[in-house]
């Protein structure tokens, strides 16, 4: 488990990201994509459009431009190779797709940078809008932070210190993760496993919250009035606050914790048949199929659980890749295929 930022960090970062951030809606045949040269003389592209404002211009993000080759369907081998090799003719292509098939969009911006490229019908639930329903939730229930970080996506893992039982000598806690992402992705609730002995997290996987898609805005102006009102997100924080709250009710957490003492019934097979087969299914690198190897190898029990401990526990190269671990690690634990994923 990667510990992430400490919570000063985290507010700090959610309040600068706040300050410099700015939503527009555009047709695409009111916008240009336009070649710049920045002061290290590297070519880039800014996307320019008209909003309440004033001209805009923005310097295009590696997320923007993969959102934009999705939106007019050119495909991402050549559209990377105009981007590297020639940027003007890129342009000339996107701007011809943007006239030739207007389309309402979503421009997430930050400072001078387009950090997202969104259906209009997108809904933005925003790292801010989640820290201020959730750290009053912390401190009512008396819940302990494990794990933050905020980057391309915010992250929030948290447990209930006075909500635990015993897996053979280990000791596990309930608690939830929220992972939410303001550039496309969703916000998800769901609830995790801390084991405090071995220090890491399953993220369950067995039930989360995703929110719908929000209500046709047509405006700008009729975007920032919803952010001044903030009345479309106040339901929705309602409900990430009740599925936190639900991540950690107690009968529901002796119910997984009854899946881990199951898990810890069931043997391995065959390590190296187990190893493959879990490696195939959830794209495991070489690395991360070494340390499973080496881990499996060293443990003195050869059961399901050992191998969710391993997969939890591994180091991820990156704070999302950790998380990930953890998601596979959850995945594992709700399977039904037992006796395959064993290596029998």
């Amino acid at each position: 488990m990667q510990p992430g930022i400490t919570i000063r960090e985290f507010t700090s970062r959610i309040e600068d990201n706040h300050r410099s951030r700015k939503d527009y809606l555009v047709s695409t045949d009111q916008m240009i994509m336009r070649p710049l040269i920045d002061d290290d003389e590297e070519n880039k592209l800014a996307l320019e459009f008209k909003g309440p404002d004033g001209p805009q211009s923005f310097v295009i993000s590696p997320l923007a431009h993969r959102q934009i080759c999705t939106h007019v369907d050119i495909g991402a081998k050549y559209y990377d190779r105009l981007l590297a090799e020639a940027p003007r003719l890129l342009s000339l292509n996107v701007n011809q797709w943007f006239h030739l098939t207007p389309d309402l969009q979503m421009i997430r911006t930050a400072g001078s940078i387009v950090r997202a490229f969104l259906s209009s019908r997108y809904h933005r639930i925003d790292n801010h809008h989640v820290a201020e329903i959730i750290f009053p939730v912390l401190v009512s229930q008396h819940l302990r932070p494990i794990s933050m970080d905020i980057g391309d996506q915010l992250y929030i893992q948290a447990i209930n210190p006075h909500l635990s039982e015993k897996v053979g000598d280990d000791l596990v806690y309930a608690g939830f993760c929220i992972k939410n992402s303001e550039l496309g992705g969703t916000c998800t609730v769901s609830p995790l496993l801390y084991n405090a002995n071995r220090a890491n997290v399953i993220i369950t996987q067995d039930w989360k919250y995703r929110p719908s898609q929000s209500s046709k805005i047509t405006t700008t102006e009729a975007l920032w009035e919803q952010d001044s009102k903030k009345a479309a997100e106040f339901q929705t924080l309602l409900r990430i606050r009740e599925a936190a709250l639900d991540a950690i009710e107690p009968e529901k957490f002796r119910q997984r914790v009854e899946r881990l003492r199951y898990l810890s019934r069931l043997r391995v097979s065959n390590k190296l048949r187990c190893i493959a087969r879990i490696a195939q299914r959830y794209e495991f690198n070489d690395n991360e199929k070494h340390i499973l190897t080496d881990f499996l190898g060293k443990a003195q029990h050869h059961t399901a659980l050992t191998l969710v401990n391993a997969i939890v526990s591994m180091p991820g190269k990156t704070y999302d890749r950790s998380i990930h671990l953890q998601e596979v690690g959850g995945l594992i634990l709700n399977s039904t295929d037992w006796d395959y994923l064993l290596g029998a």
